[in-house]
C-alpha cells in the first residue's frame, strides 16, 4: 500500500513549454494529498522555488525540496519505507533510477507522449 508519493515538478507537474502546471494538476493534487503524503522534489535554483510559490502548490506537499542536482541521497534522506513509497518522475536516469536502487515502486511519466497528469490518473485513480 503506497503512503508516500515523491513528486518531480519540471515535466511532471509543470509545462515548460506553455511556462504553466499540465492540465488538471490541481485537481490531481488535491485529490491524492488527502490520501497520501506528498514530496516534490526539483532540481534548480531559487527560480523554481518561487515559480513553485507562485503556482499555488506547495498547500499540497509535506515538504518542498529544491536542490543543485538530484541525486540518490536527496531521495534517501526522506527516510522512505521503501515499499510504501512511488516515486513519479519523467527521466529514467534520475528520478525512476533512484526509485529502484532505494526499492521504491516508480511511475515514468513520458511529457512528449501524453499529459503526465493523465498517467498519473490512469494509474493512480483507478
Amino acid at each position: 500500500m503506497i503512503k508516500l508519493i515523491i513528486f518531480d515538478f519540471y515535466k511532471t507537474l509543470y509545462n515548460p513549454k506553455t511556462n504553466s502546471l499540465y492540465r488538471g494538476t490541481y485537481s490531481i493534487l488535491k485529490i491524492l494529498s488527502s490520501k497520501y503524503s506528498l514530496v516534490l522534489i526539483s532540481s534548480s535554483n531559487y527560480r523554481r522555488k518561487l515559480l513553485i510559490s507562485r503556482l499555488d502548490i506547495k498547500k499540497y506537499f509535506k515538504k518542498v525540496i529544491v536542490v543543485n542536482q538530484k541525486t540518490e541521497s536527496v531521495y534517501r534522506k526522506l527516510k522512505p519505507q521503501m515499499i510504501q513509497t512511488l516515486i513519479i518522475g519523467d527521466r529514467t536516469e534520475e528520478e525512476i533510477l533512484f526509485g529502484k536502487n532505494l526499492g521504491c515502486k516508480t511511475l515514468q511519466v513520458n511529457p512528449d507522449i501524453e499529459n503526465p497528469i493523465e498517467t498519473i490518473k490512469k494509474k493512480l485513480l483507478k
